[in-house]
């Protein structure tokens, strides 16, 4: 139950103004098909070309995630843990500020950058690319969501341990969209729109540990008509 990516064209965006500014919380599930891939989600400025992003950084030692901040120069931080390739994992970006961005994976591993950096950000929201001309995310990617505040250090361990998709701060989520089968937004109103033709895989998806967590999975279900 996810959208599956080629790492060279395919992604999807929304063209809608989610938020104009941090704080925002960024959660997405992903599967990498390999270790270097790297783009995953980006609240995106079109014109101005900034974002903030999650992002999978195989290419570097550790192979951490990271949330980056750039707005004409780069901010990044990257986790202390590490993700592999084949395996679903969760990555939480949290960007308090202009200079306050933190990461998890899997609610652990988390790191805090401080570094300034003004960015811009309202356009564009892109799953599988912070760009949408390079940094294309190879594998799957399921569950993301978008918050309009900066999730707590107990809110992204609920988040990123599997408590349930759209389970945290419910009354903060701006957009969600678990991608079971479709690009339709289960929270909030912005679908998604597809680029490059991705495709949908129905069968392989994180195991959320819960009965809130099933039961949110079957309600999903039932609406895609599986």
């Amino acid at each position: 139950m996810a959208i599956v990516l080629n790492g060279t064209d395919q992604y999807a965006s929304a063209v809608a103004g989610l938020l104009s500014n941090e704080p925002l919380t960024i959660s997405a599930w992903f599967k990498p098909d390999d270790i270097t891939t790297s783009g995953m989600v980006a609240a995106f400025n079109g014109g101005a070309a900034d974002f903030l992003a999650v992002q999978a950084r195989g290419a570097i030692s550790g192979d951490p995630v990271a949330a980056m901040s750039y707005g004409g120069a780069w901010a990044v931080v990257d986790s202390t843990t590490s993700f592999t390739s084949g395996v679903w994992h969760n990555v939480i970006g949290v960007f308090s500020g202009d200079t306050s961005r933190s990461v998890w994976l899997d609610g652990e591993g988390k790191a805090t950058n401080t570094a300034s950096q003004v960015v811009t950000v309202g356009n564009d929201f892109n799953i599988g690319t912070h760009n949408q001309v390079s940094a294309f995310f190879k594998g799957s990617l399921s569950y993301v969501t978008l918050w309009d505040k900066a999730l707590s250090d107990a809110e992204a361990l609920s988040e990123g341990s599997g408590n349930g998709f759209m389970s945290v701060a419910t009354v903060n989520i701006v957009n969600a969209w678990s991608l079971v089968s479709d690009a339709v937004a289960d929270a909030g109103i912005v679908d998604l729109t597809l680029f490059g033709v991705p495709s949908f895989n129905n069968t392989d998806a994180p195991e959320f540990n819960n009965a809130l967590a099933a039961t949110q999975l079957l309600l999903l279900n039932a609406n895609d008509g599986m």
